[in-house]
Parts: C-alpha cells; structure tokens; sequence
C-alpha cells in the first residue's frame, strides 16, 4: 500500500545562507530494489500503445506511431531503463517516436507473432541486431502496411552513434539475409560466457531447427537440428519461448482450430554453452497454439490456444515443470480464466492470449476487455488488460487479474507482444505497482526555509505515493553542493 512520504535532511551548507535553486528528484526503486537487467523495461506495440514499467510501476501511455497486428520489439538502456527504439519488423523509430532515416523498408510481418527480436551486438555496447522474419500468411503483400513479399529470416544492424546520438540503420547491413525460408518463430538465449548469444529459429518447410552463434565476430555459421516435424503452414505460427534461465525450449506448433489436426506442444533441454537442442517431448496436442512462457522462476510452463469448440473459446493452461516426468508433468494441466466485471452488472470469462513476461514479475496476457463505468454520471468505456499477479505459483494460486489500460485504439493490442529475450525476467518476483497515481510522475517538493543556512527541511507528500529519490542540491552559482540517496 502507498503511502504518505516525509523525508527530513540534515544539511550543512558549504556556502552560509545560500539560495536553493534547484532540486531534482528522480525515482529509483526504495521499496523494492532496482532490477540488473533493464532492456525491457518499455513496451511498444500493438496500435499506437506502450507501456512503461520503469521505476517498479505501470503506466500506459499512447503514441508511439506503431500499428502493428503482430509481434514488436523494443530495447532500453539496461543501465537507466530509458526507451532506445522500438520496431513492427518493417520500421525502425527512435527514442522521440521519429523513425529512423535508414530504418524503413525492413523484412519482417505485418501479422507475424515474433516479426522482430533485438540483441546488443557483443562486438560494440553501441550497437544493436534487429532481427526479422514472417509467417506464412505475410508472403502476400497488405495493403497500406508497407509489407513486402520476403519471408526469410533478416538482421539489420542499428548503430546509436548515428543520428546525433539518435541511432541509425548501418546501410551495409541492412536487411541481410541469414536464412531464405524461415518460420515465425524467433527467440535468443544468452551464451554461458554471459558475452555472446544463441539466435534460434526454425525453417519453413523443413524439420530443422537453426541456432546461430552471435559474438564479437558476427553471426556464425548455422547448426541444424532435427526432430521429425515439418513446420509449414499453420505450423509456422506460434511462439518459440526459452526459459528465463535459458536452459529449457517450449515451442507452440499451430493447427487449424479443431482437434481433428491438432499439433503438439513442444518442450525441448538447451545447452547454453553449445547451443544445442536436444530431448523433445510432447506434452499435448491442441487446436491453434499460439502463445508459451515459463514462469520466472521457471518451474511452470504456460500455454494458450483458441478453441472454438469450447463454451470459451479461448484457453490458458499451466504445467508444473516440477512435477517429474512427462507423464506426470501433463497431469497438472489446470485451466486459468480471468473474470472481470464488465461494468452493466455482468461477469464475463476471458481465458487466453498471447503471453508475456514482464519486469514486474508479473505474466500479461494480450488479450484486452472493455468494461463500461460511470464517471460523473456519464458512462465510459475503459480497457483491460489481464495478467498473473504471481506466475510462480500454482495455478489456483496465480492470482489472475486486471488493469486499466489507456488505450485510444479499438484494438490497441493487436494480436501480440514485444518479443524479448526471456533472460531479462529471470527469477523476477511481483512488485507492489497495483496504484501510481499520475501525480506521482511529476513531483513538487516543500523546502524550508530557503534561503538555508544549517537545517534543510524536504517535505514530499503527494497522496497515496511512495517512492524513492535521488536529490541533488545547487547553491545561486549552480554548484552541485550535496547528492542524498
């Protein structure tokens, strides 16, 4: 629960009586600690939508010049958590929502679920791959969303020296072709050396699936992996999603929405130190899988599918990973649904979606409601979107929940996520950001007296708000005189 913040500071001024001119607050993580890893701390996607969890908090907000139906992909600092750029696959924007000059005209899929995936270059910190591919239902171009006939897998290389500090497309290496028939799945894990990373695809067409080393030399030549399944068609759709400690493979093979063709949900062991995947196992077959994710402690495996034989529809399901072998682990298969009040004095079921991990340690689905409530007399639609509050723990005790979501657009979500390296949410636990008001953004401290002379009073008190805070203070020469943490 927020609460009311009274900070008091002893200060002895090295300058006697001298005015205070400024003070500069800047919110960083008091109640729980700051996480490492911070690239995914900003989503873009979907319709004009983004999400901002920096400072263990959630705020939406509108206006990223994306429309986007499939998969994104977004990278921050991974010291600050500030937003670098973000990309549908096909254009590359910045920080400021500009796009980038050399960005446009990129090979990934208007509808493709993993269209983009972003990884820091090992050879240059300035330096980030871009990652594209397509599905099969994106080698026809759509009108007005500047698709292109490519279906292979693609990687342009971004560099934030350009652009005065703003990134820009390397023009040499754009759009470089890795492989000529890929599958929209799309994902990396880590090396074991923590330096170098493991890019993993499938083809199109073929049982194979492709992992390419990325080190400070480049992209390596691929390994090829085969278990006896042809992804083509349907199949290609679907998410291929590591564990956050990159040692397990959980891959969603789609089908046509009955169970007469039903696929298989997969789940393969990874070596971090090889990159080899090995040891499938089956784990079900069911109708149009779409969305995988593990926990962040990675004991439980979530998967959704659409059914449209079910008085639902729509399925969300958790395995316990802990649970022994494959027999016993498809044994605690337990449905999950989200019930929500839909404001005209109904409850409605919504059960599925695709699946991501956030840094909050909390598992969003992207499936988004409206609800309708009074404000003011006057009815207002609101939208939802639905998460797991504790994704670590057994279904039943998961907590599936919602949250306003502000959202201009009918259909703000589109039909996914950002894709991210999963290593990001690693061990995550859920921190306390279920109210941060807007007040909490911009704040106004009380300082007294001022001018100072021994004694500086701080008094922060906007309502139900805590949070932390880095002050700096300045003499009327704009000297930094103190840094209070």
């Amino acid at each position: 629960m927020l609460k009311f913040i009274l900070v008091y500071m002893r200060f002895f001024a090295f300058f006697k009586y001298c005015q205070i001119l400024a003070i500069l607050l800047f919110i960083c993580g008091l109640v729980m600690p700051c996480h490492g890893q911070k690239e995914a701390n900003v989503w873009i996607f979907g319709d004009n939508l983004g999400i901002d969890f920096n400072f263990d908090r959630f705020r939406p907000f509108n206006g990223t010049k994306m429309n986007q139906f499939g998969g994104s992909a977004s990278i921050c600092d991974s010291s600050t958590g500030d937003l670098l750029f973000y990309t549908d696959g096909r254009t590359i924007w910045d920080r400021n929502f500009k796009r980038m000059p050399n960005g446009v005209s990129l090979r990934g899929g208007y509808s493709t679920d993993q269209a983009a995936l972003i990884i820091p270059n090992p050879a240059s910190r300035d330096q980030y791959y871009v990652f594209t591919t397509k599905s099969f239902g994106d080698t026809i171009p759509l009108p007005n969303v500047g698709d292109s006939e490519y279906s292979g897998l693609y990687y342009s290389l971004v560099d934030m020296r350009l652009n005065g500090g703003y990134g820009d497309v390397i023009k040499q290496e754009k759009n470089t072709l890795i492989i000529k028939n890929s599958t929209e799945k799309l994902t990396a894990i880590p090396h074991k050396n923590n330096k170098d990373y493991w890019l993993i695809s499938h083809e199109w067409g073929s049982d194979r699936f492709v992992v390419f080393l990325v080190n400070d030399l480049g992209i390596g030549s691929p390994k090829y992996y085969s278990f006896g399944m042809v992804y083509a068609h349907m199949e290609s759709k679907g998410r291929l999603t590591p564990s956050p400690n990159g040692k397990l493979l959980a891959c969603a093979v789609s089908s046509p929405p009955n169970y007469e063709s039903a696929n298989p949900l997969e789940l393969y062991d990874f070596d971090a130190a090889t990159g080899v995947i090995s040891n499938r196992r089956v784990l079900g077959r069911f109708p149009n899988l779409y969305g995988v994710s593990f926990s962040p402690n990675n004991t439980k495996l979530y998967f959704s599918f659409f059914d449209n034989y079910q008085p639902y529809g729509d399925r969300l399901f958790q395995m316990d990973l802990d649970a022994g072998n494959v027999e016993e682990i498809v044994k605690t298969k337990t449905q999950i649904n989200f019930i929500y009040d839909t404001g005209i004095g109904t409850k409605d079921t919504i059960s599925s979606g695709m699946l991501n991990l956030a840094p909050d340690g909390r598992l969003y689905s992207n499936i988004i409601a409206s609800r309708t409530t009074k404000i003011n007399g006057e009815r207002i639609r609101e939208n939802l979107i639905f998460y797991l509050n504790k994704p670590n723990l057994y279904a039943q005790l998961s907590e599936p929940s919602y949250r306003y979501l502000k959202a201009n657009a009918k259909n703000p979500s589109g039909n996914s996520f950002p894709n991210f390296m999963q290593s990001y949410f690693n061990n995550l636990e859920p921190v306390d950001n279920s109210n941060f008001p807007e007040k909490c953004i911009t704040i106004e401290p009380i300082l007294y007296p001022n001018p100072v002379n021994k004694l500086l009073f701080i008094k922060n008190d906007p309502v139900n708000c805590l949070i932390p805070a880095t002050i700096r203070i300045y003499n009327n020469l704009g000297q930094l005189l103190r840094v209070s943490l």
